[in-house]
């Protein structure tokens, strides 16, 4: 088990490496809300984004902090999206659905508000 967790560390650091070095480097374009954070994979292709969800470290020590945690890489928008808003339909006050059609309300709230995120354009059907 300390082995796991040495090594969960590790990955964490490397990940954090990584952040560091893509908010560094200016042509990565990024996309960040309070609860989460897209970089594009390269940074001459925005069709791929890694991404990154707000975590707490430390939850209730005295060191307790907040960081993004990679998700995953190399996600296509689309796919960014539905996890995003999956993740907020799941972690809203850290509710339990009593029902699928309950979730289900909540998630269709959700990607509402993350469709708004993106809407740019006044007369937008997308």
């Amino acid at each position: 088990m300390a082995k796991k967790k040495e090594i969960d560390e590790e990955v964490d650091e490397i990940n954090e490496e990584i952040l560091e070095e893509k908010k560094e480097k200016k042509e990565h374009f990024v996309i960040e809300e309070h609860d989460f954070k897209m970089i594009s994979s390269r940074a001459s292709d925005i069709r791929f984004f890694d991404l990154y969800f707000m975590h707490t470290v430390n939850k209730g020590k005295e060191k307790e902090r907040q960081e993004f945690k990679l998700e995953g890489y190399g996600y296509p928008l689309k796919n960014c999206l539905v996890k995003i808003v999956a993740k907020r339909a799941g972690t809203i006050d850290k509710k339990s659905y009593t029902s699928f059609k309950e979730f289900a309300q909540e998630y269709l709230k959700q990607a509402a508000e993350v469709k708004k995120l993106f809407d740019i354009l006044p007369n937008s059907t997308d």
